[in-house]
């Protein structure tokens, strides 16, 4: 084994690689641009479809209300979008009445809704309280906002007529609120927007770092044996292992490369778009030392996808068979770099060595500036730089076999 070779062949397929404009796109391009702008857009298409659904009209249909024509006639004289109409159809099932067009809810007066406060002279409470109820398609999203909408506007009147009968009782207005809660907001802007990032950065580094490596490892291996061109690489004087390391390193030099463009590209777009993402700012900050710490983090996750990929890859007969191959092992790595986004989540002994779980729970304690854990970190970065190991040494075999570069 010859580092001055290793390197040679390392530059050489570097130099082939970054001459194809795929690699460019998949490397630079979509980390620092084309990611940013979907970001934006599906931002400003979520904001623009809730401002949409606010605004839309929708019709109430009422029923029973008769039970309470006084609370009716004071949500129709409430300036909204919403339109009641009385059901002229009592016979019809509530789930019909929904499938009507422009119908988003139904709601019923119950049975001595108009007496309710009549109950409260009363030291003892003997009858139920009445209810109005709410029907509406929770799966549908414009349903469910105008059902939240509407029962804000019920309680809001509810509260009003509780207050009129407190002042003609001579009652304080407080009364029914003896004490109240407040929430108390600790976490400083920059930790919030530091924990938004958290949550989905792992998952985007991580997968677009896989990507990094997957064209150059197929086009290293599969690639060369479509365009007949790996038997002229092998008649060099230049060792089996050599050659193996070569391509190594220039496949996880791609791979890093693709997560360095990735990680400043996002820094970059949150840091300067961030303060216009969400109402009222959002300041996004993060120590350098925290930013060195991700790609020291993931330079095993590097490693180990791409010894993974070279040993697959080098076992398909052509480029399409390969990408067969990579579907799988994508899907294997999709989900578990999820788990950055699961609530309550944490990094484990156990988790430590689970592949690609540990570096997530591990990049989204970094990225909150949460150092609490240099043991499980340096047990992780261990843990992965073994299987690293493990999958180069599956590689290099994978390689030392003729049947396996010749399969035809």
């Amino acid at each position: 084994m010859k580092a001055g070779v290793i390197w040679l062949v390392a530059s050489k397929e570097m130099r082939d690689l970054l001459r194809d404009r795929r690699t460019i796109f998949s490397m630079i391009i979509i980390p620092v641009l084309a990611l940013p702008l979907i970001i934006t857009a599906i931002g400003w298409l979520t904001s623009s479809s809730l401002e949409k659904l606010h605004e839309e009209k929708a019709t109430v249909i009422v029923r029973d209300g008769g039970n309470d024509p006084a609370l009716l006639a004071s949500l129709e004289a409430m300036e909204g979008r919403f339109t009641f109409q009385r059901d002229s159809l009592a016979q019809l099932p509530v789930d019909s009445l929904l499938t009507r067009k422009g119908v988003r809810l139904v709601m019923q007066f119950g049975p001595g809704l108009d007496r309710a406060l009549d109950r409260l002279d009363s030291p003892v409470d003997t009858v139920q309280a009445p209810t109005v109820r709410l029907f509406y398609d929770s799966t549908d999203d414009a349903a469910q906002m105008a059902g939240r909408e509407l029962s804000a506007q019920l309680m809001s009147l509810r509260e009003e007529s509780l207050q009129a009968w407190l002042k003609e009782h001579g009652l304080r207005p407080d009364l029914t609120r003896p004490w109240d809660v407040e929430h108390v907001e600790m976490a400083p802007p920059e930790r919030k927007a530091a924990e938004m990032a958290a949550r989905f950065l792992p998952y985007i580094i991580l997968i677009l770092c896989i990507q990094g490596a997957m064209y150059p490892a197929m086009d290293l291996t599969a690639g060369e044996k479509e365009r007949n061109t790996i038997e002229t690489l092998l008649v060099n004087p230049v060792s089996r292992l050599d050659i193996v390391l070569g391509k190594y390193a220039a496949t996880a030099i791609m791979a890093m490369g693709s997560a360095l463009f990735t990680l400043g590209g996002q820094f970059a777009y949150l840091h300067f778009a961030g303060e216009h993402m969400i109402e009222g700012g959002l300041p996004f900050t993060i120590d350098p030392a925290a930013l060195g710490l991700g790609l020291i983090l993931l330079l095993p996750v590097a490693l180990l996808f791409s010894a993974l990929m070279l040993a697959l890859c080098i076992r398909a007969r052509s480029m399409k068979e390969a990408q067969s191959y990579m579907g799988p092992l994508m899907m294997l790595v999709i989900f578990p770099s999820m788990a950055s986004m699961v609530p309550g989540l944490k990094l484990t002994g156990a988790l430590a060595f689970a592949p690609v779980f540990n570096v997530t729970l591990l990049m989204r304690d970094v990225l909150r500036q949460d150092f609490g854990q240099p043991g499980l970190m340096a047990l992780v970065f261990v843990v992965n730089m073994g299987y690293a190991a493990l999958a180069l040494w599956t590689a290099v075999r994978m390689f030392s076999k003729e049947e396996v570069i010749f399969r035809s």
